[in-house]
């Protein structure tokens, strides 16, 4: 359990980076909110190490409840190739705003925290997570389209009952949505990085073991005056 002092040295340590964080984008409305309160801070165990999760209350309930019912209710509008019927699913459970709005208010305004406390201290390094950064045609195929970057990509490759939780046809069932934090979680914290510099800017990539035939690549992007790193892409590799 996250005692007072951890979570105001998490809180201490996140409101310092979200405030550098308004000062490199272009979309304040992204970050308007950079300290959250004591229950939106998950703890998450792996490999015998602590990370807690901070995260907004919709970004939350999205990846907690929201997206089984959502796949249970409108299984049709997943897997479909087209990230707006995702959205639309979702919208369907929550009937808040527009969905034009709604878009909108999911891309700027949700988001989660990932950070690893050892010895009650915060460890430097910090992964942000949106729901998704952008919705893109495919390239391919420009009447198809795809969620870019966040937590709505990486569930490209998998599933709930069977039924795909985004807009790709993958099926790897998961028993809940929430276990794609440690898919995250192993390939940020605890596998090797590879650096690579594209138009100027860092990534780094990393894989982890997906199954036996596959390993899943990581890209994060690495924002240096901020030291945040962010989820670029996601895809499967097959091992040598």
């Amino acid at each position: 359990m996250l005692s007072e002092n951890e979570f105001l040295l998490i809180r201490e340590f996140i409101v310092t980076k979200a405030q550098a964080l308004l000062k490199q984008e272009s979309d304040v409305k992204s970050f308007g909110t950079v300290g959250l309160p004591y229950r939106n801070h998950y703890e998450i165990i792996v490999e015998n190490r602590r990370f807690i999760i901070v995260a907004k209350d919709v970004f939350f309930e999205i990846v907690h409840s929201v997206l089984i019912e959502a796949s249970e209710k409108y299984p049709h509008l997943f897997g479909q190739n087209k990230a707006e019927l995702v959205i639309e699913a979702i919208y369907n459970v929550y009937h808040d705003f527009n969905i034009e709005y709604f878009t909108e208010f999911l891309k700027n305004n949700q988001f989660a925290w990932i950070v690893e406390l050892s010895n009650d201290t915060v460890l430097d390094k910090i992964l942000r997570i949106e729901l998704f950064r952008q919705i893109k045609p495919l390239k391919n195929n420009p009447e198809k389209t795809e969620f870019i970057g966040g937590i709505f990509h990486a569930f490209k490759h998998f599933s709930y009952n069977g039924v795909p939780l985004s807009y790709n046809k993958e099926i790897n069932n998961f028993d809940h949505p929430t276990e794609i934090f440690e898919y995250i979680i192993k390939a940020f914290f605890f596998e090797n990085h590879e650096a690579e510099t594209r138009n100027d800017k860092t990534y780094y990539i990393a894989k982890t073991n997906f199954n036996i035939r596959y390993d899943l690549r990581f890209v994060f992007y690495f924002e240096p005056k901020t030291k945040i790193f962010f989820i670029s892409s996601i895809r499967k590799d097959a091992k040598a």
